[in-house]
């Protein structure tokens, strides 16, 4: 039977949600899917085209490259695969099911990335200062309220528990045995 496009999108995105979707989620999929072929009086068959075709995603970093292949893995349900690089490009070979899931998941899972990666890269300087204590213990000038939230300074707390602290004096001790010639740096 021949699908219109739309029709045919929807049923693919459906069977790639059924074959690697998680519990609930795949069942619900396989269901609709199910329905949907009946109700249009097609088969699975007149879904499932297995082609492959080159797929392009654009990318802003290395660390978002990454993510992408993390992405492609889990559509694929494979630790590897062949994948093309352009500078701020990647590519990789999909069916069409295949494609249109990432092209759903790619950019909502890297807009998260992104902004978890802002959040983190702003309390990682509050962590590394607190575990070092880089701070004055004056309270003159404080008001001694905190602008973070209890999220928040967990989360720098964790941080900051995962840090090793800065050995100043160790450090400074060290650097002089070196230039006397008792002590070489490894």
């Amino acid at each position: 039977m021949m699908l219109n496009e739309k029709l045919k999108s929807r049923l693919e995105a459906l069977l790639q949600l059924a074959k690697r979707g998680v519990g609930g989620e795949a069942e619900n999929a396989d269901e609709m899917l199910n329905r949907l072929l009946e109700k249009h009086g097609c088969t699975i068959d007149d879904v499932a085209d297995e082609r492959k075709e080159k797929i392009w995603f654009n990318i802003k970093s290395n660390d978002e490259r990454q993510i992408v292949f993390q992405i492609i893995f889990k559509i694929l349900d494979e630790n590897t695969c062949g994948f093309y690089r352009l500078k701020k490009m990647v590519g990789v070979e999909l069916t069409k099911a295949q494609a249109i899931q990432a092209r759903e998941e790619i950019p909502i899972f890297l807009s998260a990335f992104r902004a978890e990666k802002k959040k983190i890269g702003e309390n990682f300087i509050s962590a590394f200062v607190h575990k070092n204590e880089l701070f004055s213990t004056s309270s003159e000038g404080s008001n001694g309220e905190s602008r973070l939230t209890i999220e928040e300074l967990e989360c720098i707390r964790a941080m900051a528990d995962g840090m090793k602290k800065t050995e100043v004096l160790k450090t400074i001790e060290d650097r002089s045995l070196c230039a006397t010639g008792i002590y070489d740096e490894a």
